[in-house]
Formats: structure tokens, C-alpha cells, sequence
């Protein structure tokens, strides 16, 4: 027998949050598509979509390869992703006690995997789900490892503990943590001190002009000593020139990245680019 998912325990003031944004059964707009588009891509699936949950419906304001525009609040997976900040994975919907009788699984949409990350408010209510599904179970075979995860220091602001709790769980399953651009926050010195990061990110606001500014110069040698003493890599952002690689590099960043590498293209432009070796030496993006 299918079971509804059960409300949040703040579903009043997570409502109120939502219809603040008054986004529910409005027009489609475009960088909502452009969202669903780069999942559906990214993550080689057939259906991809952006859904808020209202008080009995999943609202789904953009989707790819779906004509529903909504669907039952009481049958919708969404509404069990809504109920913690983690993302809800199902590799086979029907090997799952809650999903193996849902309609969606046993009718003719036949849905078999999920992957539902919450939309989740600067006042932490999660008002919505960005979703991955597909008609065919997936095993996912990418190691831990190889994942980082970048956060901005305006997601740190408001639960320093709850963030610290987190980063520990990631770290658990082997998935490491970048703080982001680094040093534009008021307390980026803080966060380094009371949270677990793998890795910080100078912005690139250091980065410009340190070749020939003594001030930003100096201001990037002391954070990647300090990166040093708390055994953490630490990449600079937004290099643009072959004069900002080797000074980063000799002043120990262990990491660049920038448009002096290459600037955003297709994958298939980026296989032939490694193909014939060209633009600048890897030797410049990483110490390691």
C-alpha cells in the first residue's frame, strides 16, 4: 500500500515562505529551463525539472520531456525530498517500501530512478525540488572522492553548527568541501577556524592585478601560508594571463583556474583541446 509522504513540521511557515516568492502556477520563464536543461545534460537522464511544493500539489515550473504541469502532492516523491536538506536518491523506485506502490511507478509513467535536491530558502524552508528521473533503474559507480563541493560564505551565515555537522557527514562518505571565494565575506577567517574545509578558493578580486599590486600580492602568499599550517589545498580563481599563473604558482597555490585556460566550451570541444595537447601547460594549473 503507497503511503503519502508526511508534512515538514514547519509546512505553516514553509507555505508562507513559498507564496512570498509567488511563483506557483505562474508562466514558465527561462533561467528555470535553462536550469532543467543543464541537469537533464549534466547528469544524462530523460526527465529533469524544477518543482514547488504548494499545500496539496507539486507545482513543476519547468520541466524537460514532461507535459504534466503538476501533480498530487499525496503522490509525489517530491514530497519526501522536501523533508531534509539532503538530496533524496532512489536508484529502483520499486525495491523502496514508501515509492514501490506509487502510481508513478506502478502506472504507465513507469518511474523507476530519483533524485530529488531541495530548494531551500536563506531561512533554511525548503520550498521546492530541482529532479532528475528516469524510466530505468541507475547504479551509480562515481567515486566519492572525486566530488567537491563548493560553498559560498553568505551559506554559512545563519547555523555555523548545523553547516559544521554537515560538512563532517560529507567528509564521512569521502566527499570533500571548498570554501569559495575566499576573503570577500566579514568573517572568512572564522569559518577557517571553526569549520572542517578541505580547500578555500581566493577570489578573484586578489587574483586581478597582484602582479603589479604589493598589497594584493602579499595578501595572497599569507593565505596560501595559511592554507599550508591548516593542511588545506587552495585553489585562485579568475587567472587570466601567463604573468598571474607563474606568480600564484610561485607563491604556492596549488591550483588555478581561470579563462587564461580556457574558457567555457562544449564538451566535445574540450576532448579535441586535450586531444592535441593545446593551450597552456598543465604544469601551470596544478602543483600536485
Amino acid at each position: 500500500m503507497y503511503r503519502a509522504p508526511p508534512y515538514p513540521l514547519d509546512e505553516a511557515q514553509r507555505l508562507e515562505a513559498l507564496r512570498r516568492y509567488r511563483i506557483v502556477a505562474t508562466e514558465p520563464e527561462p533561467q528555470f529551463d535553462r536550469i532543467v536543461d543543464m541537469a537533464k545534460r549534466r547528469f544524462d537522464v530523460p526527465i529533469a525539472l524544477v518543482a514547488f511544493m504548494d499545500s496539496g500539489r507539486n507545482f513543476l515550473k519547468a520541466r524537460c520531456n514532461l507535459s504534466m504541469s503538476e501533480a498530487p502532492r499525496d503522490i509525489s516523491f517530491c514530497g519526501y525530498a522536501i523533508l531534509s536538506d539532503d538530496v533524496l536518491v532512489l536508484k529502483d523506485a520499486t525495491t523502496d517500501e514508501r515509492f514501490s506502490e506509487n502510481p508513478f511507478v506502478v502506472g504507465d509513467f513507469n518511474l523507476r530512478f530519483y533524485a530529488g535536491a531541495p530548494l531551500i530558502t536563506s531561512f533554511g524552508y525548503r520550498v521546492g525540488t530541482v529532479c532528475l528521473l528516469d524510466t530505468k533503474p541507475h547504479q551509480t559507480k562515481f567515486p566519492p572522492a572525486r566530488l567537491q563541493l563548493e560553498v559560498t560564505e553568505s551559506v554559512l551565515l545563519h547555523d555555523l553548527d548545523s553547516a559544521a555537522r554537515r560538512i563532517e557527514e560529507l567528509h564521512d562518505i569521502g566527499v570533500g568541501v571548498v570554501l569559495d571565494d575566499f576573503g570577500t565575506g566579514y568573517s572568512s577567517l572564522s569559518y577557517l577556524a571553526d569549520l572542517p574545509f578541505d580547500k578555500i578558493k581566493i577570489d578573484r578580486s586578489f587574483v586581478k592585478g597582484a602582479c603589479r599590486n604589493n598589497r594584493r600580492h602579499a595578501i595572497v602568499r599569507h593565505v596560501v601560508a595559511l592554507a599550508r599550517e591548516l593542511d588545506m589545498n587552495i585553489t585562485a580563481e579568475g587567472v587570466e594571463t601567463e604573468e598571474e599563473a607563474i606568480l600564484l604558482t610561485s607563491a604556492g597555490c596549488t591550483s588555478l583556474q581561470g579563462y587564461y585556460f580556457g574558457r567555457p566550451m562544449p564538451a566535445c570541444e574540450i576532448r579535441e583541446r586535450l586531444k592535441l595537447k593545446r593551450g597552456p601547460s598543465v604544469r601551470c594549473i596544478s602543483t600536485h
